[in-house]
């Protein structure tokens, strides 16, 4: 039986009972945070690839993000939202943008609480929001003391984060003179 290095991955961090990554993801993030995830997880000659895309500013795709991130779950915050995954090209604009799980899970807790607000303050835009939660419809939320928006679906009780960055926010320009480690 052979088993892949990726499957090795889930079932190490599964067995060592991690929630977040370690280092844990966005911190303390930028573009050299990427690049030190390429370089443990990705072998050669793909890893040099996706450094060299990095170093000259370039995002990587969603399936060279898969490569890099396996889908990250984490304990939700509210009844609405029980859980939380977060798909691999999150996680690399996560590590990339400096942007933790902590602030995810803040950012998702004011969201339930605007959900309740809403309920009682105009009922009707209330039901169409449950509506896209129901339908699993993408949702963007920024919350008001973060500046952080967020994209995700809701998948029953589960938050499925597609992407998140700061409002107003840029990406980090790559290094200019390498990364140390």
């Amino acid at each position: 039986m052979v088993v892949k290095p990726q499957s090795l991955r889930v079932l190490v961090r599964y067995l060592s009972r991690k929630a977040d990554l370690s280092p844990p993801l966005g911190e303390p993030g930028g573009p050299c945070q990427v690049i030190r995830r390429i370089e443990e997880e990705v072998r050669p000659p793909l890893s040099e690839k996706l450094v060299d895309e990095i170093e000259h500013g370039k995002s990587l795709s969603n399936p060279d993000a898969s490569k890099v991130y396996d889908i990250e779950k984490e304990p939700g915050v509210s009844g609405l939202i029980r859980s939380i995954s977060i798909s691999a090209h999150a996680q690399y604009r996560m590590d990339l943008r400096s942007v933790t799980v902590k602030d995810i899970q803040h950012t998702l807790k004011s969201f339930d609480g605007y959900v309740a607000r809403l309920r009682e303050k105009s009922p009707s835009d209330h039901g169409k929001l449950l509506s896209k939660i129901a339908y699993g419809d993408e949702i963007e939320y920024t919350d008001p003391t973060l500046k952080l928006k967020l994209v995700f679906l809701m998948k029953g009780v589960s938050a499925h984060i597609i992407t998140t960055y700061w409002e107003g926010g840029r990406d980090p320009l790559p290094p200019s003179h390498g990364c140390s480690f």
